[in-house]
């Protein structure tokens, strides 16, 4: 993923020593990111209509900062207080939620229904506010694996077998309701998806299309949403899955995905093909 803006007024690299603007200025800003979510999720049913989740997730992040002149010419070697090369690792915030399953799709039941919540806890990194940091001439970072505060979330599932043909439609939302010890607060995001999924008349393959639509507001800073900030963006994402279950304990999943971007609110966006990966078992704690 990219991301490029042009540089504001109050975004001019300052020196250090003499407190002045620096002659050599970069008209445009253009950051790439190659990211890696690795999440460990854990489910385990309480009851046959009660379950709690649990979601670990760990985050790398790749950065490779470019800088352009007014007329679009590359800056070589240009040393910015904004982006840099640079390579995070981190845990991100992890949540834990309960699902409840009023109806299970069963040899007779069709339908299925299940709906919860949690809440995340606030472990992953933050960062002070890196826009009034930059304003001032001070270097920052605006990668941050958490929001510093603990965000409830929901989610809701329905689901429908018309013989041999799964459909699906998943929708969560997730947003914080405090900012966190540097004011900040992450917006409101949500997500909801369609997708279908079939064996094709397959013992141990299913296949699965789907499209979801997503939408994040603005975080804030003190309260506002700051000028200088890229924040805001509504997606529709396209793709298709390939189910591999040898056993009934055992599933593995690929999952390739293109991202469209529909709006984004202070820069420009590009995104290439997301790939997934999932490894699922499942096993009993307690005898039946």
């Amino acid at each position: 993923m990219s991301v490029g803006h042009k540089v504001l007024p109050d975004q001019l690299e300052i020196d250090p020593q003499t407190g002045r603007v620096k002659p050599i200025q970069a008209g445009y800003h253009e950051v790439a990111l190659w990211s890696m979510n690795l999440a460990l999720n854990a489910r385990l049913g309480l009851l046959k209509w009660l379950d709690v989740r649990l979601r670990m997730p760990l985050r790398y992040v790749g950065v490779t900062a470019r800088f352009l002149d007014s007329q679009g010419a590359p800056l070589p070697h240009y040393q910015s207080i904004h982006h840099r090369d640079e390579t995070l690792v981190g845990v991100a915030d992890p949540d834990l939620q309960f699902g409840f399953r009023p109806l299970s799709i069963t040899g007779t039941q069709r339908w299925l229904l299940e709906f919860g919540g949690g809440i995340s806890a606030p472990i992953g990194r933050i960062e002070p506010d890196p826009y009034k940091a930059g304003r001032e001439g001070r270097p920052h970072q605006h990668i941050m694996f958490g929001s510093g505060t603990i965000d409830p979330m929901s989610f809701i599932t329905v689901g429908y077998l018309h013989r041999q043909i799964q459909v699906y439609i998943h929708t969560t939302l997730r947003g914080a309701i405090v900012p966190n010890q540097y004011e900040f607060q992450a917006g409101l995001r949500f997500r909801t998806s369609l997708s279908v999924e079939s064996s094709l008349g397959l013992k141990q393959w299913a296949f699965q299309i789907q499209g979801a639509f997503m939408h994040s507001e603005p975080s804030l800073w003190d309260g506002q949403v700051d000028p200088d900030s890229i924040g805001g963006r509504t997606d529709m994402l396209l793709g298709g899955s390939v189910f591999w279950r040898p056993t009934k304990q055992w599933q593995c999943a690929l999952q390739l995905s293109v991202p469209i971007n529909l709006k984004l609110l202070g820069g420009t966006l590009h995104q290439p093909l997301i790939i997934g990966l999932s490894l699922h078992y499942q096993f009993r704690i307690f005898p039946p």
